[in-house]
């Protein structure tokens, strides 16, 4: 039988497949950011001891495009959207570049903690194989070694 995809569990598992290693290998990879505005991302980055004219270096060289993209790219969580403008943000000072990816590393979350269900209660704070097995028998689930099945 081959690995069946899962259906009618708690979101973080919900249409997935693979043996507990896999999908927790899975649920903690990197995946989004929380939304945030641009206003509040910037006060992070300055709280975090980025440079403001360095921050207006960023503004000034990609103009109103740049922000644009950057405000709807933080309001959508776009984890991946966000770190390409970060390879946009050359000629800036190594430590405002550190104070900005500090703020996205704050802001990540997995793929587990993306499609969390707050029904669901709180996440763990990481994604293991044994709580996966736990998790899933006690939704009712098995693994036949291939496949996970009703139990």
């Amino acid at each position: 039988m081959g690995a069946s995809t899962i259906y009618n569990l708690p979101s973080w598992a919900n249409g997935r497949t693979g043996d507990a290693a896999t999908l927790a290998t899975e649920a903690n990879t990197p995946a989004a950011i929380k939304p945030v505005t641009l206003l509040v991302f910037l006060a992070l980055a300055l709280a975090a001891g980025a440079d403001p004219a360095e921050l207006d270096k960023l503004g000034e060289k990609w103009g109103g495009d740049y922000i644009k993209r950057a405000e709807r790219t933080l309001e959508d969580g776009d984890l991946a959207g966000l770190n390409g403008l970060m390879t946009m943000a050359v000629g800036i000072a190594a430590e405002t570049k550190a104070a900005l990816q500090s703020v996205i590393d704050d802001l990540t979350l997995t793929a587990g903690q993306a499609n969390w269900n707050d029904e669901d209660g709180d996440p763990p704070a990481e994604f293991t194989a044994e709580w996966v097995t736990a998790t899933l028998t006690e939704a009712g689930y098995t693994w036949d070694g291939s496949a996970w099945v009703r139990a």
